[in-house]
Parts: C-alpha cells; sequence; structure tokens
C-alpha cells in the first residue's frame, strides 16, 4: 500500500492521493486500504515511512568502506534521483517537505526523517575525524545541516531534470568541503 501511494504521489502529484486512488494503484479495495490507513494522513506519512526504509535498506547493503569520503559519497548519493525508484522516493520527500510546513499533522514524520539524515551525517564525519579526513575547523553540527540541505536541493533540481553527471559532481564537491578525499 505505501509503494502504491508513492508511485501515485510521483506520477500524479500528492495532492492526489486517497484512499480509492491508492487502492486502485494498490489493486486492492478500499476497505482495505482503510483498514490500514484510516486517515490520508497516515498513508501520507506510511509513504513517507516508505521511501526512508527503501533507502536505508540500499544504505546498509554497502561493502566495507574505510574512506570517509567515498562512505559519505556513496550513501548520501543513494538518495540522489538517478533512476526512476529514487526519483519517486525524492519527489515524495519533497512533496512530504512542503506539505509538512503547513499541515501539523505531517511535521512530525518529516522532522523524524530529517534527524535520521543528519545523524547518518554526523555519523560519518566523525568516522572521518578519527580517521583524519575531516576538513580542520568544520563543525559537525553545521557539516550535517549543511550536507543534509545540499542534498534537499539536489533532489529537488533532480526530480526535473535528467543531469546526472552535474548533480554527482555538485554531490562531490559538497562533501570535498568538510572531508578531504583520500
Amino acid at each position: 500500500i505505501a509503494d502504491a501511494t508513492i508511485r501515485l504521489i510521483s506520477r500524479d502529484g500528492f495532492d492526489t492521493v486517497s484512499v480509492r486512488h491508492v487502492a486502485r494503484e494498490a489493486g486492492l479495495a478500499p476497505g482495505t486500504v482503510q483498514h490500514h490507513f484510516p486517515t490520508r494522513d497516515a498513508l501520507l506519512t506510511a509513504a513517507l515511512e516508505r521511501a526512508i526504509n527503501r533507502q536505508m535498506e540500499r544504505i546498509s547493503d554497502f561493502p566495507a568502506i574505510r574512506d570517509a569520503f567515498r562512505i559519505a559519497q556513496r550513501g548520501l548519493r543513494t538518495l540522489l534521483p538517478l533512476d526512476e525508484v529514487r526519483r519517486e522516493e525524492a519527489v515524495v520527500w519533497i512533496a512530504f517537505s512542503a506539505a509538512a510546513s503547513t499541515r501539523p499533522s505531517l511535521h512530525q514524520a518529516h522532522a523524524e526523517g530529517v534527524a535520521l539524515l543528519r545523524r547518518l551525517i554526523r555519523h560519518v564525519l566523525e568516522y572521518a575525524r578519527e580517521v583524519g579526513q575531516a576538513r580542520e575547523g568544520i563543525s559537525l553540527e553545521l557539516a550535517s545541516v549543511s550536507l543534509a540541505a545540499t542534498i534537499d536541493g539536489l533532489l529537488l533540481h533532480g526530480i526535473n531534470s535528467n543531469d546526472h553527471a552535474l548533480m554527482l559532481a555538485a554531490l562531490d564537491e559538497a562533501i570535498s568541503h568538510v572531508i578531504e578525499p583520500d
């Protein structure tokens, strides 16, 4: 159901999400969808959580890497809309971000997603500091916020652009401001 909601948001927009539309997309009866997700906000939140879980599954599937720059690069690249699945996730994130700014019922789920991204980035930055790859004088907190904001901007740019090389280069540039390549 959450994957169907993601597809619907990506294809038709955030405001088209309804129990009836999601049920049609998922090939289920509307009552089945409503049983699991009694409100539209519950459907929207489930889509965001599912998109984040898909991203975390990709990140956790990495081989062991010791270079902090490559860890950051590889992890953050998994979030960029470089294929259709990641484009869907990016559209959900951007749409949810905009909606959460005016809908208090969505704010908590969005805030948790932002906090998770910043924690993951900070963890990599702490590792970079341990192995001597962190740039001198950087604030881990500010660098985490800066890289998270860079990702948000690249997602927004990327959902409407197929210039993957430019997105990847911009991400690498942002990472290199806080982590020295090995």
